[in-house]
Protein backbone atom coordinates (compact mmCIF):
# COMPACT_ATOMS: atom_id res chain seq x y z
CA UNK A 1 0.00 0.00 0.00
CA UNK A 2 1.43 3.54 -0.89
CA UNK A 3 1.09 5.85 1.06
CA UNK A 4 1.03 9.37 0.66
CA UNK A 5 4.06 10.40 2.25
CA UNK A 6 6.13 7.93 0.80
CA UNK A 7 9.06 8.78 -0.96
CA UNK A 8 8.23 8.41 -4.55
CA UNK A 9 12.05 10.12 -5.84
CA UNK A 10 13.50 6.36 -5.28
CA UNK A 11 10.50 3.71 -4.56
CA UNK A 12 9.81 0.90 -7.55
CA UNK A 13 6.64 0.39 -6.75
CA UNK A 14 5.68 4.02 -6.39
CA UNK A 15 8.25 6.08 -9.03
CA UNK A 16 6.87 9.71 -8.93
CA UNK A 17 3.20 8.88 -8.09
CA UNK A 18 1.39 6.26 -5.89
CA UNK A 19 0.88 2.86 -7.86
CA UNK A 20 3.24 4.06 -10.75
CA UNK A 21 5.90 0.98 -10.89
CA UNK A 22 9.08 1.41 -12.59
CA UNK A 23 8.29 -1.96 -14.62
CA UNK A 24 11.74 -3.73 -13.50
CA UNK A 25 14.30 -0.55 -13.61
CA UNK A 26 15.43 1.67 -10.74
CA UNK A 27 13.11 4.61 -9.61
CA UNK A 28 15.77 7.45 -9.59
CA UNK A 29 14.78 11.28 -8.06
CA UNK A 30 11.56 10.81 -10.51
CA UNK A 31 9.49 13.48 -8.34
CA UNK A 32 9.42 16.92 -9.76
CA UNK A 33 9.46 19.81 -7.22
CA UNK A 34 7.22 22.29 -8.58
CA UNK A 35 6.42 22.09 -12.08
CA UNK A 36 4.64 25.95 -13.14
CA UNK A 37 4.79 27.16 -16.17
CA UNK A 38 4.46 24.84 -19.65
CA UNK A 39 4.63 25.21 -23.35
CA UNK A 40 3.83 22.96 -26.32
CA UNK A 41 4.84 22.30 -29.54
CA UNK A 42 4.13 19.74 -32.35
CA UNK A 43 6.17 17.34 -30.66
CA UNK A 44 7.05 18.18 -27.11
CA UNK A 45 5.66 19.41 -24.10
CA UNK A 46 8.61 22.54 -21.92
CA UNK A 47 8.26 23.16 -18.65
CA UNK A 48 9.83 25.25 -15.79
CA UNK A 49 10.34 24.49 -12.49
CA UNK A 50 11.53 27.43 -10.19
CA UNK A 51 12.27 25.68 -7.07
CA UNK A 52 14.65 22.83 -8.23
CA UNK A 53 16.06 25.49 -11.11
CA UNK A 54 15.09 23.43 -13.93
CA UNK A 55 13.66 23.28 -17.72
CA UNK A 56 12.09 20.34 -18.92
CA UNK A 57 11.11 18.13 -21.88
CA UNK A 58 9.10 15.25 -22.33
CA UNK A 59 7.95 13.81 -26.02
CA UNK A 60 4.11 14.30 -25.99
CA UNK A 61 3.84 10.48 -26.69
CA UNK A 62 5.18 10.81 -22.92
CA UNK A 63 8.24 10.32 -21.46
CA UNK A 64 7.66 7.98 -18.46
CA UNK A 65 9.79 9.25 -15.53
CA UNK A 66 12.87 10.68 -17.16
CA UNK A 67 12.00 13.75 -19.06
CA UNK A 68 14.95 15.61 -20.96
CA UNK A 69 16.69 18.58 -19.18
CA UNK A 70 17.34 21.17 -20.77
CA UNK A 71 18.93 23.65 -18.46
CA UNK A 72 19.78 23.96 -14.61
CA UNK A 73 20.68 26.41 -12.11
CA UNK A 74 18.94 28.99 -13.12
CA UNK A 75 15.62 30.20 -11.43
CA UNK A 76 13.41 29.42 -14.80
CA UNK A 77 9.84 31.12 -14.93
CA UNK A 78 7.53 31.34 -17.84
CA UNK A 79 8.50 29.29 -21.21
CA UNK A 80 8.22 29.25 -25.09
CA UNK A 81 9.10 27.31 -27.62
CA UNK A 82 10.44 28.79 -30.91
CA UNK A 83 10.67 26.71 -34.39
CA UNK A 84 14.84 25.90 -33.34
CA UNK A 85 14.81 26.84 -29.11
CA UNK A 86 12.99 26.72 -25.89
CA UNK A 87 12.94 30.49 -24.60
CA UNK A 88 12.33 31.33 -21.24
CA UNK A 89 12.42 34.41 -18.25
CA UNK A 90 15.30 33.79 -15.30
CA UNK A 91 12.86 35.54 -12.26
CA UNK A 92 15.88 37.03 -10.49
CA UNK A 93 18.32 38.12 -13.56
CA UNK A 94 15.08 39.26 -15.62
CA UNK A 95 16.65 38.03 -18.61
CA UNK A 96 15.45 35.85 -21.51
CA UNK A 97 17.64 32.41 -21.82
CA UNK A 98 17.31 29.54 -24.51
CA UNK A 99 18.25 25.98 -25.06
CA UNK A 100 17.97 24.39 -28.57
CA UNK A 101 14.75 22.18 -28.30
Amino acid sequence: MCEPAANHDRDPESCGACGHACGGGACVASARESPQFLAVDATSVYWTDSVSGTVMKCAISGCGTAPTLLASGKEPWRVAAGAAAVYWTDFTSGTVEESAR
